[in-house]
């Protein structure tokens, strides 16, 4: 009798407890995803403005023929920017070969490995206090840059970005344009 009482109070006890829970499922760790690689930069400016810079694609913000993309210096600098298409186009004013050393292609979607000029609107511009040329534009706001690819200089692969405190796009004056900063691409076949 004291066995099935034992037994009874055992049974008692359990049903009282919290019903054990099935061991959580193993999370698997997301795969790091290395940074991207740096651009070194070869330019006065672009080595006292940002020095390297990293590239990398943003989330979209809404409009699929907008893609964004994040440009961070070295020194902490970071613009996020929306592709503005055919912008390049538009601005009829601008010399492109004077701007970058070379002839360049203004359409959307070039020749892959073609001189091409794409035109990009600053959604942010985050400057660290201790920066200490501030950002392309100085201390002004940086609107726009124009960002050049396949572009080739003694051999050497470069990338070279023209910035614009301008307001508006096309800008209406020469006096908006702030700087031009170079760029060689990481090791890379597809630049």
């Amino acid at each position: 009798m004291r066995l099935v009482c034992v037994a009874l109070s055992l049974t008692a006890l359990a049903a009282c407890q919290p019903a054990l829970q099935p061991p959580a499922p193993s999370v698997v760790d997301a795969p790091v995803v290395p940074p991207p690689p740096p651009f070194t930069a070869v330019s006065d400016n672009a080595r006292a403005v940002t020095g390297g810079v990293t590239l990398s694609a943003e989330p979209g913000s809404g409009d699929e023929d907008k893609p964004s993309m994040k440009l961070v210096g070295v020194n902490g600098l970071a613009y996020v920017t929306d592709l503005l298409p055919e912008a390049a186009d538009v601005a009829v004013a601008i010399d492109w070969k004077i701007l970058f050393g070379e002839d360049v292609v203004t359409v959307a979607n070039p020749a892959r490995g073609a001189a091409s000029v794409q035109v990009h609107t600053i959604l942010s511009e985050d400057m660290p206090v201790n920066a200490a040329n501030g950002g392309f534009c100085g201390g002004a706001r940086t609107n726009y840059i124009a960002l050049a690819t396949g572009l080739e200089q003694n051999g050497q692969k470069l990338m070279s970005i023209a910035a614009f405190s301008s307001d508006v796009w096309p800008p209406q004056s020469p006096n908006v344009l702030c700087g031009v900063y170079t760029y060689a691409p990481p090791d890379s076949p597809d630049f």
